[in-house]
């Protein structure tokens, strides 16, 4: 039988951040870095969904959807505004 040391490090499995083993207990993940984990993670299924997007978008139903709300953008501040208030009837 081979001795293994245990490495001086370990990685979040939060947010992939390496840890001195002894204070893994203790630590807080930051927001930013996190974030960044979970981009990583999850490339494939964002490229995956960008290319279903951008062929969804090129069906009549996604012209459509483009075109609606291209013409439905507010132009300006105050149409932007104005889109949110409740109309009362």
């Amino acid at each position: 039988m081979t001795y293994q040391p245990r490495p001086h490090y370990v990685t979040c499995s939060e947010c992939g951040r390496r840890v001195v083993r002894h204070e893994i207990d203790s630590h807080v993940c930051e927001q930013e870095q996190w974030l960044d984990d979970q981009v990583v993670r999850l490339r494939s299924e964002i490229g995956r969904f960008e290319a279903d997007l951008a062929a969804w978008l090129q069906t009549p139903q996604g012209a459509f959807e483009r075109y609606y709300a291209a013409t439905r953008r507010p132009t300006t501040t105050s149409e932007l505004v104005l889109a949110h208030v409740p109309t009362v009837r």
